[in-house]
């Protein structure tokens, strides 16, 4: 064998390799992502002020893949210590826009995550994970999260020092 011919079987050899290994990435692989994982319209929000917040999110495919749709959804929602405070289970429904949320209640200025399991019609799961934080949560008059503070200016007769700032026409 001449050196020429060897090396024009090495470069067939490794194309052949290069092309079905091009081939194997697609079979078995799940194309389907999830994108915008919102809570209240918003992507990781900090400060939410809802007892019962709202989910959504997009399924989405490659360029080259079409048909794909949302069969069936699960949430998973764990508070700062990993404490499940809300398993959804599995919803058989292609509804992926303002899933209220149905575990115990949020508490004031805490992080929580979410896992998002959602299956395609070919039966895949993709899954993915966000966060969102709570606010200082304020359901009744009794404003829960604000318990304690201390407010910040003057009080009783000090109110009277701040008269020409607030309303500069009484000078």
């Amino acid at each position: 064998m001449t050196m020429k011919s060897v090396s024009k079987i090495l470069v067939l050899s490794v194309l052949f390799v290069w092309i079905s290994g091009l081939s194997m990435l697609h079979v078995g692989n799940n194309p389907v992502r999830i994108a915008n994982m919102k809570v209240e319209y918003a992507e990781t929000p900090l400060g939410i002020d809802v007892e019962k917040p709202r989910f959504s999110w997009q399924m989405e495919v490659g360029d080259h893949e079409r048909g794909y749709s949302q069969t069936a959804w699960q949430m998973v929602v764990s508070d700062e210590k990993g404490k499940q405070v809300w398993d959804s289970g599995k919803h058989k429904s292609d509804v992926s826009l303002n899933i209220e949320y149905a575990g115990a209640t949020l508490q004031p200025a805490t992080r929580y995550s979410w896992k998002l399991n959602i299956w395609n019609q070919k039966d895949e799961e993709t899954t993915q994970n966000s966060w969102f934080e709570t606010g200082l949560i304020s359901a009744d008059h009794a404003y829960q999260g604000w318990d304690g503070a201390k407010w910040i200016g003057g009080g009783g007769m000090k109110i009277w020092f701040y008269i020409p700032i607030i309303f500069p026409f009484l000078k």
